[in-house]
């Protein structure tokens, strides 16, 4: 058992490839949109039930508050890049060696794939960053050049449970249990996965009572054997009672720092933190526009800009995602250290 916590320690955190874990396993759904600003309709909680009448009165008029409406705006993501018709032309690309090898518009095609190849990592890293703030949170912070604002959906309830995670008497079935009981009472809906950020899944690991309940086929001739799976989590395994895998996750990005010059590294995750939310939440792409193709209704639109003047290209790849919670009630946190 130590060797699982020594994996779990030993993990790289940093980010390598864009791991978008969060997106893909919470905001199943896409769609897009051609309308700038959207009208969205998300649930809070309540589950109604049909009324009984009498056969002589035509029915019972239900509230119709189960569903809040806001109009939202998606935000733009547009990173870019301008090369001069030197750089495009000359500039050793990665992997050439000094004697070349390629020509010049072999080195130029190379150059842009790169650009763009880097863009698509840059904007999923954003709406990685945008879906964990949304459950986190319940908002999303829109702030960057030339905007400045949130987006938000509401209060995501956080718990703490009465004996911290750390402390050996611990109850922590019991503060899952709990949570899972209250989204299904709320809203009807029930998490597929509990997702710990990695201080919390060492918690959890270590507790002797876990370490009973682990489902037998993830143990190989007695050791538990946590493996990396797509998306850059960590599976560690199923507990019986709720039939519901157990991944470790965490992640860091940078952030430009008020001075405009450095950096500041941050975790994805809240550290000491689980997450219980439902997977059936929907991401909304807003439209793109050009003056020549008009709006574009795409997930991304890539744009290629010439200045004969300057004699340099612009290159950026727009996109404009709207991550949405389909109930905020039905997203719990356990605040466990």
């Amino acid at each position: 058992m130590p060797a699982v916590i020594e994996f779990i320690g030993l993990y790289d955190q940093n980010v390598i490839r864009p791991k978008s874990f969060i997106k893909d396993s919470y905001f199943k759904n896409r769609k897009t949109s051609e309308n700038q600003k959207m009208e969205i309709e998300f649930r809070k909680g309540r589950q109604l039930v049909a009324p009984y009448v009498s056969e002589f009165i035509p029915g019972t008029e239900m509230v119709k508050n189960t569903y809040e409406s806001k109009f939202f705006q998606a935000p733009k993501v547009a990173p870019k890049r301008t090369f001069s018709a030197f750089e495009l032309f000359f500039n050793k690309t990665a992997g050439e060696t000094i004697y070349g090898g390629k020509s010049p518009e072999e080195r130029k095609a190379d150059l842009l794939a790169e650009s763009f190849a880097e863009f698509e990592e840059q904007i999923t890293r954003r709406e990685e960053i945008m879906c964990t703030e949304a459950l986190f949170n319940g908002k999303v912070v829109v702030k960057g050049e030339g905007i400045e604002g949130e987006i938000n959906f509401g209060t995501v309830e956080e718990i703490t449970p009465a004996v911290l995670w750390t402390q050996p008497n611990a109850d922590i079935i019991g503060d899952l249990q709990a949570a899972i009981t209250k989204i299904g009472k709320v809203t009807g809906l029930r998490p597929e996965m509990i997702l710990m950020d990695p201080v919390a899944a060492k918690l959890f690991v270590e507790n002797e009572k876990i370490q009973k309940l682990l489902d037998t086929r993830n143990y190989h001739m007695g050791d538990v054997n946590p493996h990396e799976v797509a998306s850059g989590a960590i599976y560690i395994g199923t507990l019986a009672p709720f039939g519901l895998p157990i991944y470790s996750y965490q992640s860091k990005y940078s952030v430009l720092k008020a001075d405009g010059k450095t950096y500041e590294s941050k975790d994805l995750i809240p550290e000491g933190t689980v997450l219980l939310a439902p997977s059936n939440n929907t991401i909304i792409y807003g439209p793109a526009a050009d003056v020549e193709q008009g709006i574009i209704v795409a997930e991304r639109a890539v744009f290629t800009d010439k200045d004969s003047k300057s004699n340099t290209v612009e290159i950026r790849t727009e996109s404009r995602p709207l991550p949405v919670v389909y109930d905020i009630e039905a997203i719990k946190i356990l605040k466990v250290k």
